[in-house]
């Protein structure tokens, strides 16, 4: 919070130090930790809301598109006596909605590519080309949605070794260079030092101070 609360003041009185080259460089390295922290934040958080939502709409957007394809290779193929391929194609929105992910992308993939060897012959059915390189387009989206949201606990732990790492970078950049430079501030833009001088304050909020007991009064 405090490492924030610096770079929002900061932010807000560019007009005060962007003409001191050493600020300049001090305040990017700064801004380039506080991204690195944020980054493995993410990774050590857990919070993968956004990306569920995604995924859950790749996913149905997915199986909406392989059920229609399907079922029509599948009467494709019961027309043709083919019970081989309708035996491969037969599946209802239940099936795939209940297959895990990565059986679900193969399962997908393979559909179009039986609709790709059968395209001609689906020409009764209203399958065009455009159609299966949509699907395919959306199963390729939908599989790299899995692959982003996955974080496995051995990265999470080496992200957390990072972040400590970067956040006594962040602190030694804060104590031994820009707490030094901010002292010129001191007499020329006073506000400006003493907001800094403030926000540098950490306030141990999980620290709770009980008040001592009064002494028992003697009857």
């Amino acid at each position: 919070m405090m490492y924030h609360a610096v770079q929002s003041h900061l932010e807000r009185n560019k007009s005060v130090w962007t003409s001191v080259p050493a600020m300049v460089t001090t305040i990017s390295d700064f801004e380039l930790l506080l991204a690195e922290i944020n980054n493995y934040r993410k990774l050590t958080s857990g919070n993968k809301k956004g990306i569920t939502q995604q995924k859950a709409t790749q996913q149905a957007l997915v199986i909406e598109h392989a059920y229609e394809l399907s079922s029509a290779l599948y009467a494709m193929a019961i027309k043709k006596n083919d019970v081989i391929l309708a035996a491969k194609v037969d599946f209802t929105e239940t099936d795939l909605l209940k297959k895990r992910d990565d059986n679900l992308v193969t399962t997908c993939r393979n559909i179009v590519e039986f609709a790709s060897e059968h395209l001609a012959e689906l020409n009764v059915y209203r399958v065009t080309g455009d159609e299966l390189i949509a699907l395919e387009e959306n199963i390729n989206r939908f599989a790299e949605n899995l692959t982003t949201g996955r974080v496995s606990v051995s990265e999470q732990k080496a992200a957390n070794k990072k972040m400590k790492i970067v956040f006594l970078q962040v602190d030694a950049l804060l104590k031994k260079q820009l707490d030094r430079i901010m002292v010129r501030y001191r007499k020329t833009e006073p506000d400006f030092y003493e907001k800094y001088q403030n926000l540098r304050r950490i306030v141990n909020y999980g620290v709770r101070h009980e008040k001592p007991k009064e002494p028992e009064k003697e009857t």
